[in-house]
């Protein structure tokens, strides 16, 4: 180390006692621990060779008034915690401090992909690098090791590898070591906010970087509909105009909304699913056709009834199913056994309806899907 840390530090403290006796204070950072990363301790060096450096400051700001040196390419630092904003606290050679120094930088000083992280299972002993060239090595990665593969360079993975002792090794391992035909499925975690990841058989998975909302969680989904008066309310919007048991119009493609009114291009149980769209986004297909798509894989389909369950899943409440024989229905609440809908003309008489389907059930009256909207 150079006296540049200690000539730093020593102006970061005077800089800090300048603002205690000025009054003023750093804000905490709302940023959590990233998920994606094993929480015990992990050793390594930065990616930087020769003599390229990174930043150290001394607050999780990392703000520019809290610079306080540098980490070097041959340190030998313990990242002991990553942050979901890119922030690491990391302990880390230092002048004057003997059992090194806890300081502050930025995981892509480490990491070579911060944005995503995947999980392998190594299947052959292998020979791990400390770094990229491939010089010195530190050890192995064993049969059966879940590594965090953290980047990757050629023919070989920057993975965060199990080490004796507890945590992990911050190393460099051939792809070899992990060569397996990976058949991925995906789900996502119980936890909020249930993240979205795609698993093997083997063990290896990676996140996606999305979340999802199940419809099977009452948190993520509450209760989208509700009754009052044979009003139904649906996504907060009354569709007071037409309640339970009215009858919409058979033979007018204008329906009543708000007040006026409206065009809605259809008649019947399909001006009744435009009617809802517009009540609820303000347009419906037939007044604003690029802001309801159909869903990849609904047009002119015979689905299961869990690939169903998906596509309409997918689609949300609110979304418009026209079955092939030619029926509309609006999804007014889903969950993981059943769907309940609202339509009109459902027998004939142009009235509006509230039922509830399970999903296999919903199939056996409308095999058959011509399309299904959602708004977007």
């Amino acid at each position: 180390m150079t006296i540049t840390k200690k000539s730093l530090s020593f102006l970061l403290t005077l800089v800090m006692m300048f603002g205690v006796l000025c009054g003023f204070s750093t804000p905490a950072s709302a940023a959590s621990i990233d998920g994606r990363y094993p929480k015990q301790s992990i050793t390594g060096y930065i990616l930087a060779a020769n003599n390229k450096t990174a930043i150290a400051y001394s607050s999780r700001s990392c703000s520019g008034s809290s610079r306080i040196g540098y980490i070097y390419a041959n340190d030998n630092c313990t990242i002991q915690e990553i942050y979901s904003d890119g922030i690491v606290k990391v302990k880390c050679p230092w002048t004057g401090y003997k059992n090194g120094r806890v300081v502050y930088s930025k995981l892509s000083y480490f990491f070579q992909n911060t944005s995503s992280v995947s999980v392998e299972t190594a299947i052959a002993k292998t020979k791990c690098y400390n770094k990229s060239d491939l010089k010195t090595s530190p050890g192995y990665v064993y049969v059966k090791d879940k590594c965090y593969i953290v980047g990757t360079s050629g023919s070989y993975y920057q993975a965060l590898v199990p080490w004796n002792g507890g945590g992990y090794k911050l190393c460099w391992v051939s792809k070899s070591a992990f060569s397996h035909t990976h058949n991925y499925t995906s789900g996502y975690e119980a936890a909020h906010p249930h993240k979205a990841y795609m698993k093997c058989s083997c063990g290896a998975y990676y996140y996606t970087g999305k979340t999802v909302k199940p419809a099977n969680c009452t948190t993520c989904s509450p209760a989208s509909y509700s009754v009052s008066n044979n009003v139904v309310t649906l996504k907060g919007v009354r569709l007071y105009e037409y309640p339970i048991g009215s009858k919409v119009p058979s033979s007018s493609y204008y329906f009543n909304v708000n007040g006026k009114s409206s065009y809605m291009g259809a008649k019947q149980c399909y001006g009744y699913a435009c009617y809802v769209e517009t009540k609820l986004y303000g347009s419906c297909p037939h007044t604003n056709r690029s802001h309801f798509p159909n869903i990849a894989g609904s047009v002119n389909i015979k689905p299961t009834a869990s690939q169903f369950k998906s596509l309409i899943t997918k689609a949300g409440v609110g979304s418009h199913i026209r079955t092939g024989s030619g029926h509309s229905l609006i999804v007014a609440s889903i969950n993981s056994n059943s769907l309940t809908i609202i339509d009109a003309n459902a027998n004939w008489d142009c009235k509006v309806s509230l039922r509830t389907y399970t999903w296999s059930r919903f199939l056996s009256s409308y095999p058959s899907i011509a399309f299904i909207e959602h708004y977007v």
